[in-house]
């Protein structure tokens, strides 16, 4: 610094220290004074932003509506089972006066979607959060995600010891969370995951690694890690064929349901299109198989 420039350098490094010192001081004061200011008006803030929020959403709504002196006309979304019940509810506060009554999806355009699952499939839903939700119209892939995501990830770990350790947390985690909340749901998928993967764990005969070897742990089906050798070679090659078999089949569900939803918007190119791939992949796999015998 500037002000430093002319001193001896064991001067200037020793006023650093000072000056350093200082602002710790005061940025400790800060956060400090931040912490105190946060536990008096913190509930108020969020209060604010969330009737703020309120307010312009009700400012977005009025682009849906139109009014005249004696009449009005709103539109907007519900879910069709719960018409019946908006339909009663407005007569119930406004009166006969007020008339329901059902568009077509063409005169109002491209509806919110709404992912609506029975339980438990309805737990993996926040899973599918992470992703765009689908398109209105198309196929809810909850459903499939909670058949494949959980014997995939057992197949994958595939341990005795990690997958107890996993049902553990989520049990754990289960009863902390209240109903319907995300804690919950998500200790549902953990423990039908720790599920697999102690179901796995047991084919494979493995107990936190190679520790279930020690213990006299021998699996039922395949050994996944042998300990070098013509085993080695046999084993990663069964494996390979096994990844190989499960990702075809995953891949070739993919474009079955791709095909049906094409099929739901009357998309014949992309009906053709995921038809075609199909065919590909399989007509590869035929001359491979042919070639290697």
């Amino acid at each position: 610094p500037r002000h430093l420039r002319d001193k001896p350098f064991e001067q200037a490094f020793a006023q650093l220290e000072e000056e350093l010192e200082g602002l710790r001081e005061r940025k400790q004061r800060l956060e400090e004074q931040a912490q105190k200011f946060y536990e008096e008006n913190g509930a108020k803030l969020i209060a604010i932003r969330q009737v703020c929020k309120d307010i312009l959403s009700r400012y977005d709504a009025v682009s849906n509506s139109a009014r005249t002196e004696h009449a009005f006309v709103m539109k907007g979304w519900v879910l069709k089972k719960r018409l019946p019940e908006l339909r009663a509810k407005l007569i119930q506060d406004i009166g006969e006066s007020v008339v329901v009554r059902e568009l077509e999806q063409s005169d109002i355009g491209s509806p919110p979607v709404l992912l609506d699952n029975p339980r438990p499939v309805d737990n993996f839903e926040p899973l599918l959060k992470l992703l765009p939700r689908p398109r209105y119209g198309s196929l809810d892939p909850t459903l499939f995600t909670a058949l494949f995501f959980p014997p995939f990830f057992g197949l994958m770990l595939g341990d005795i010891g990690y997958g107890t350790v996993l049902l553990l947390i989520s049990v754990v985690l289960y009863f902390l969370g209240k109903p319907a909340t995300l804690l919950r749901r998500l200790s549902v998928v953990g423990s039908l995951c720790a599920g697999f993967t102690i179901a796995f764990g047991v084919l494979f005969g493995e107990l936190f690694g190679n520790a279930g070897h020690e213990l006299g742990l021998h699996p039922i089906w395949r050994e996944r890690f042998p300990l070098g050798g013509e085993g080695m070679q046999q084993s990663l090659l069964g494996y390979l064929f096994i990844a190989g078999g499960v990702g075809l089949v995953h891949v070739s569900i993919g474009h079955v349901l791709g095909i049906i939803n094409a099929l739901h918007r009357g998309d014949e190119s992309e009906v053709w299109t995921n038809a075609a791939r199909l065919d590909g992949i399989y007509l590869m796999l035929f001359f491979v198989g042919t070639l290697i015998g």
